[in-house]
């Protein structure tokens, strides 16, 4: 524990210079007149370090930043494996590699620039919030991260001697240039340092840590519905979200639970005034809730309460409300932002917190918005300029206006997340934890610009925060297979047409929702998606949500992004686990990994059946190793694990891609009558599959069901399939009577 806090100096920036805290004892640090004492707890892997800064000179500070944890250390492979995070934003970057006297592998593009660099001595990278650490070996990890979010998120950074391979770690404090009077002090955030033989184990651990000083908020139901983005971006009418939410109405009432309508950006004039509709929303906001309500949905609003467009009242009737530039004290402009040129608002200015009430009040009250899309703080845009209140960070100006908005809102209406993490934890209901979702893999078709690997990767090792912090929101899923004339590109280049997933990346993007569970939205016009009758069964095969996310197999992998996950599902009847497997890359890969720590406690060591969901396929039957061969590129294997048993049992479905989860009441065998009884209760049962394991020669001797109608292919007898429409009520019941040959 020693190492992390053998720095002879701490640095210490204010606006105008840098001050060199020397080490006096253990634990303290001093210089300038200022001084920094750690005091450590003890957790269950690690320890809590909680820093106190004091002023003990005769002038005001005005603190821009602190180093609060530094140490360098000898490493015998000049090597270091780490998982950069990215709490920052969704867009902020998450991945794997290794830094080392050669610099990064995988090799850095271009959205890596932001975060990594070198200088004549060392190769280094920054974490926002957190990062995880392990050996080339991968044999133990450690993490080194934020252990509260009052005053900053944070940063470590990384660095590697191109000459030696030795490391250095150091974590700082943003703080924004608050000033610290002479004889004040102030306890800042904690920093957890945890250690462990299992990444996923350690993440999960920081999670509950992190959220142990506050209540987070997890929806009883996971929302879903659909919002019109994807598709319209600003560019949509009432009609057009009125179109969409008649289908969703319809689907309802064939069981689907889809139960949110969510009007995106481009609603209000200048995108961001946010009383006034656009001429396409003549009608009014409050119309428009109103009929989606009528139709059984309910209504979600979009909110970007921290800029405002130019061309807004806010910036010409209260220029003093705006964020000023430290240097000339002019508003900071942004010439492009999602809501056009803009200014951002201060909300340490008086009056500014009574007009946010005021919008959430509008929200909420007058137009029965239940779900609110709240679209940032983007911390670095604050930090181009300076806030008007000095005594405070612009973290703790920001949680007020979380805090004023969750008060308002009240309990029972939604708030999604769309900025900073660490401040937003328990304070929204929900969370995007990456980028927007954009049908194209490549950007401009470059192998060096991933896009869709960047987002859904992000997606799935974001999941350990699902049911920890809040709950998890994916961005929308993408369907249609026709190009949107009003796309994202199109801002760039008028005449751009939009690329589309193939077969392959769409599955392979319902498997990453799935796998990475959350809130799920559609996104396509859906009454020309209906028209596709394969793109709509996919619905029905990701919902429900299961409540549960995956975890990663291949922990700190060679790659930006693990390949293989495990999600554990636990159902009274049964215990089976999910194993997602996505290649990433450009050709055609054979997988092959061992199944110890897989199959869970209770099939470990047994023999597996393995079934590929999107094939329909029996990949064979598997014990201490699995070898999944042809995934194509850009496509996964979405497998269903169970255990063999010695009589006929389940082993599959179609209706779901957890293949039994949610789509399964109960799956019982009686040795005594030799029988099988299945009861399936997913709302959609037509030409619904039953995969069944038959081994030792057992045979369907009749079968007893209340479907409407049903066929038996056992053409492979090993695994006869029973085909069928289900039951006119929730539940459909199979009782599958079974007989062996004498002897």
């Amino acid at each position: 524990m020693d190492n992390f806090f053998n720095a002879d100096y701490l640095v210490l920036t204010t606006e105008d210079k840098d001050i060199k805290l020397k080490k006096k004892s253990d634990m303290l640090w001093s210089g300038g007149g200022i001084e920094i004492l750690l005091s450590i707890k003890e957790t269950k892997n690690g320890f809590s370090v909680s820093p106190t800064l004091s002023n003990k000179g005769k002038a005001t500070v005005a603190i821009e930043k602190i180093e609060v944890i530094k140490t360098k250390f000898e490493n015998r492979d000049k090597s270091l494996r780490f998982l950069r995070f990215g709490f920052n934003m969704p867009g902020d970057p998450v991945r794997f590699g290794t830094i080392s006297t050669a610099g990064f592998n995988p090799p850095l593009y271009g959205m890596d620039a932001g975060f990594t660099g070198e200088n004549k001595e060392v190769f280094f990278m920054t974490s926002n919030s957190m990062m995880a650490l392990s050996g080339l070996d991968r044999k133990s990890c450690f993490i080194i991260g934020a252990g509260s979010f009052r005053f900053s998120e944070g940063t470590v950074f990384l660095s590697c001697s191109k000459k030696t391979g030795a490391m250095e770690i150091s974590y700082e404090m943003i703080l924004d240039g608050v000033s610290l009077k002479p004889g004040e002090k102030r306890v800042l955030d904690e920093i957890l340092i945890i250690k462990g033989n299992d990444l996923n184990e350690l993440l999960a651990e920081w999670a509950e840590l992190t959220a142990a000083g506050t209540k987070p908020l997890i929806p009883s139901v996971i929302p879903t519905g659909w919002n019109d983005w994807q598709f319209y971006r600003n560019e949509k009418t009432q009609d057009d979200v009125l179109d969409s939410a008649e289908v969703l109405s319809l689907m309802r009432k064939e069981g689907y639970p889809l139960d949110f309508v969510q009007v995106d950006g481009g609603f209000c004039i200048h995108l961001s005034e946010w009383s006034r509709p656009k001429p396409g929303f003549s009608r009014g906001i409050k119309d428009l809730s109103e009929r989606i309500v009528k139709k059984g949905l309910k209504f979600g609003l979009w909110f970007a309460p921290y800029i405002q467009n130019t061309q807004t009242n806010v910036v010409k009737e209260h220029p003093e409300w705006l964020l000023k530039n430290r240097e000339n004290n002019k508003p900071v402009s942004l010439a492009n932002s999602n809501v056009g040129p803009s200014c951002l608002i201060d909300y340490t200015v008086p009056r500014t917190i009574e007009w946010l009430r005021k919008q959430i009040r509008l929200f909420v009250d007058d137009w029965n918005v239940t779900w609110i899309k709240l679209d940032g703080p983007n911390y670095a845009l604050y930090r181009q300029g300076r806030i008007k209140d000095h005594s405070k960070t612009i973290s703790e100006m920001l949680s007020e206006t979380f805090e004023v908005m969750r008060e308002e809102a009240g309990p029972d209406v939604l708030i999604e997340g769309e900025g900073m993490m660490g401040l937003a934890l328990g304070r929204v209901d929900m969370h995007r934890v990456q980028t927007d979702n954009h049908s194209l893999w490549y950007r401009n078709f470059d192998i060096t610009a991933p896009y869709a690997p960047q987002v859904y990767g992000k997606e799935l090792i974001m999941s350990f925060l699902h049911n920890r912090w809040w709950c998890n929101h994916r961005e929308n899923i993408i369907l249609r297979d026709y190009p949107s004339p009003l796309c994202h590109a199109r801002t760039v280049n008028p005449n751009a047409v939009e690329q589309l997933f193939t077969d392959n990346e769409i599955k392979t993007q319902l498997a990453v929702a799935v796998l990475g569970s959350g809130g799920m939205l559609l996104t396509d016009p859906m009454k020309e998606l209906e028209r596709n009758s394969e793109r709509m069964k996919f619905i029905s095969q990701v919902l429900p949500v299961w409540p549960g996310a995956a975890e990663i197999v291949d922990v700190f992998p060679d790659a930006r992004y693990p390949s293989v996950y495990k999600m554990k599902i636990e159902l009274p009847f049964e215990e089976y686990t999910i194993l997602g497997i996505i290649n990433w890359s450009d050709e055609t890969r054979d997988y092959s990994f061992s199944l110890k720590g897989i199959t869970g406690n209770k099939n470990a060591g047994n023999e597996c059946y393995a079934f590929s969901f999107f094939d329909e396929k029996l990949l064979g039957v598997f014990k201490s190793k699995i070898e999944v061969k042809g995934i194509s590129a850009h496509a996964c294997r979405v497998i269903a694990l169970r255990k063999k048993e010695n009589h006929p049992q389940l082993i599959s479905t179609n209706m779901h891609l957890l293949q039994g989860a949610v789509d399964i009441a109960s799956s019982v065998w009686d040795e005594k009558k030799e029988k099988l009884d299945i009861t399936v209760k997913h709302f959609m049962q037509k030409d619904a599959k039953l995969f069944l394991g038959f081994p030792d020669k057992w045979k369907i001797k009749k079968i007893k069901t209340d479907a409407l109608r049903y066929s038996v292919d056992d053409y492979y007898a090993e695994i006869p399939v029973i085909r069928f429409e289900g039951a006119s009520g929730k539940l459909t019941s199979f009782s599958i009577y079974c007989e062996q040959p004498p002897g």
